[in-house]
């Protein structure tokens, strides 16, 4: 009899001390779909006052459904911008009208970035989208790789970008 007390005690202490499961419950699926739309709507917002408001204290479930959806809303924007596009479009760099540059003078357009690549040690370059809009180097600067003294395609630019803009 002492042996089933003692379980039924060790028993009850673990279940006490266990997580809730606030997943199943119908008030976590309802905060967390409406923390998603308000999120999507304005993520600067506290989902829970844009959900609840005044209206009543937000249950335990409710605030880890809001948490969750706060979560998994940045985790989002964190891998929808890490699968960056490739914006290239054309460089422009300034020929002075030497032998390097066949006699050419004045500004130059690239639309090929392994043209481009071999130009970066020894040019200065401007790197533009499709709309006009300059490259920022922070951008950009993924898409090259430095061996030696010179620069050559990374595998970020390998696969993002298409063959046209490779060249």
């Amino acid at each position: 009899m002492k042996k089933l007390v003692v379980a039924l005690l060790g028993l009850s202490a673990a279940c006490a001390f266990a997580a809730p499961n606030y997943k199943n419950s119908s008030s976590y699926k309802s905060m967390y779909e409406c923390a998603s739309e308000s999120l999507k709507i304005d993520s600067e917002s506290d989902p829970l006052i844009s959900c609840i408001g005044n209206s009543h204290d937000p249950s335990k479930a409710e605030i880890q459904a809001a948490k969750d959806a706060t979560r998994d809303f940045a985790k989002a924007k964190a891998n929808a911008s890490s699968k960056s596009t490739c914006e290239f479009s054309y460089a422009i760099w300034e020929a002075n009208g030497s032998r390097a540059d066949d006699w050419e003078e004045g500004p130059q357009k690239e639309t090929s970035l392994r043209t481009v690549a071999m130009l970066m040690s020894s040019r200065d370059l401007r790197l533009y989208d499709a709309n006009g809009r300059e490259i920022p180097a922070s951008i950009y600067s993924r898409w090259f790789v430095k061996k030696g003294y010179d620069f050559q395609l990374s595998d970020v630019a390998k696969k993002t970008c298409s063959k046209k803009q490779i060249g």
